[in-house]
C-alpha cells in the first residue's frame, strides 16, 4: 500500500519471490505529460510477481486521458514467459484501447530476449541510453 496521502502515482508494487534468495520486482508508474504515462518495472519479473506489472500498467491506461505507455525496462534483470505473456497482454490491450505501447531502454537480457523471440518485431522500442 502506498504510504498515507501518497497519490496514485506514488504507488509501487514489491512482490517477494519464492526462490530461496529473494528476488523482487518494483513496479511504479507516474504521469509523463497530459496524455501520456511512464511506467518503471526493476528486477526479475516471473510467473510469482508479473501480476504487479499487470496491475500496475492496467492502472497507468485507465488515467483518464492516457493515450500512450511507455514501460522502462532498464533495471529488468530476467523475463520468464509469464512476463513475456503480460507484456504482450498489455500490449494488445492498449491496442484495442487505441493507445500507443513502447518499451524503453531495454536492459542487455531484455533487449537479447525480444531479439531471439521476435519481440523486437511485435513491441516499438525506444532506446534512450
Amino acid at each position: 500500500m502506498p504510504p498515507v496521502g501518497a497519490s496514485e502515482a506514488d504507488r509501487i508494487f514489491c512482490c517477494g519471490s519464492t526462490r530461496p534468495y529473494g528476488d523482487h520486482v518494483r513496479v511504479s508508474w507516474e504521469p509523463a505529460t497530459d496524455d501520456s504515462a511512464r511506467m518503471k518495472v526493476a528486477g526479475e519479473v516471473d510467473f510469482n510477481n508479473a501480476v504487479a506489472v499487470r496491475e500496475v500498467g492496467m492502472e497507468a491506461m485507465s488515467r483518464p486521458g492516457c493515450h500512450r505507455l511507455a514501460i522502462d525496462m532498464s533495471e529488468v534483470t530476467f523475463l520468464d514467459s509469464e512476463a513475456v505473456a503480460t507484456l504482450v497482454a498489455l500490449r494488445n490491450t492498449a491496442t484495442k484501447k487505441g493507445m500507443t505501447l513502447v518499451v524503453v531502454d531495454l536492459s542487455s537480457p531484455v533487449r537479447q530476449l525480444f531479439e531471439v523471440t521476435g519481440l523486437d518485431e511485435v513491441f516499438t522500442i525506444e532506446q534512450h541510453r
